[in-house]
C-alpha cells in the first residue's frame, strides 16, 4: 500500500512539474477581498492533447527505428555466419 501511495505521489509531482515546464496550465493570483487570497487556474487542454500526441508519435518513431536497426543487425549476423566455413569434425 505504501508503494502504491509513493507511486501516486511521484506521478502527481511529475505531472505538475512537466505541466509547469510545458505551460499546460497557469496559476495566477486574482483580486480578492481584504485578508483573503484567490487564485485563478487556467488549464490549456488543447496544448496538453497536442503535446501528448506529439510525444506518442516520437515514441513510435523511436521504437520503429530501434526495430529496423535490430532487424538489420540480425541480417548482418546471419550473412557473416553463412560466410564462415563449417568447422571440421
Amino acid at each position: 500500500m505504501r508503494n502504491l501511495l509513493a507511486f501516486l505521489a511521484f506521478t502527481v509531482l511529475t505531472f505538475v512539474g512537466v505541466g509547469w515546464y510545458l505551460n499546460w496550465y497557469k496559476i495566477e493570483p486574482k483580486p480578492a477581498t481584504e485578508g483573503r487570497r484567490a487564485y485563478n487556474v487556467e488549464v490549456d487542454t488543447s496544448k496538453i492533447r497536442d503535446d501528448v500526441h506529439r510525444g506518442s508519435e516520437r515514441l513510435q518513431e523511436a521504437l520503429d527505428k530501434n526495430r529496423k536497426d535490430e532487424v538489420s543487425k540480425r541480417a548482418e549476423r546471419s550473412d557473416t555466419d553463412s560466410e564462415k566455413p563449417a568447422p571440421n569434425q
